[in-house]
């Protein structure tokens, strides 16, 4: 049995990220994992514990609400934008993170790339199941990285249309 199943994403705006530099930096699977599980247990769940406990880590009796899967994320396609945001540019007129003294220190950059895929991994099938359903809802409305509340980090699913949810 495959316990494993992807998704291709589409990125529509760039991250801005602190390992920008780094070949492959993309998407942080921890922030995308703490963030589904919170839209899954709210909006699926119903913030019922009796109905997610079962996909809980350590089952029923784990102590911590994570739910038991894991990601990998791999980028694809070239590299769109990789760009470093200097210190007092106006290039990035809605990024604000650059104007401390330390910022030369932890310097961030744009960082953008044509797609990447989410492979997903669970045991549990209707976890699986649960997930592929709502994936393509949870993107649409979650964005990544810093400012993402200013569009930044904006992911759809590769081949998900929103106008078939409307029309």
């Amino acid at each position: 049995m495959d316990f494993s199943f992807s998704i291709q994403l589409k990125q529509h705006t760039p991250l801005i990220h602190f390992q920008h530099d780094q070949a492959g930096a993309t998407l942080r699977a921890t922030e995308v994992k703490a963030k589904l599980d919170k839209y899954l247990i709210i909006h699926v769940f119903n913030n019922n514990e009796d109905l997610y406990n079962q996909y809980k880590i350590g089952g029923v009796n784990g102590a911590h609400p994570a739910l038991d899967y894991k990601i990998k994320i791999i980028p694809w396609g070239n590299v769109i934008k990789n760009n470093l945001i200097e210190k007092g540019s106006h290039k990035t007129p809605m990024f604000f993170g650059n104007m401390g003294d330390d910022y030369n220190d932890n310097p961030k950059g744009l960082k953008q790339y044509a797609g990447a895929d989410l492979i997903f991994y669970s045991h549990h099938e209707q976890l699986r199941k649960i997930i592929k359903d709502h994936i393509s809802g949870f993107l649409a409305q979650t964005n990544f990285g810093m400012r993402q509340s200013k569009g930044y980090g904006s992911f759809t699913c590769g081949d998900y249309n929103f106008f078939n949810d409307f029309y």
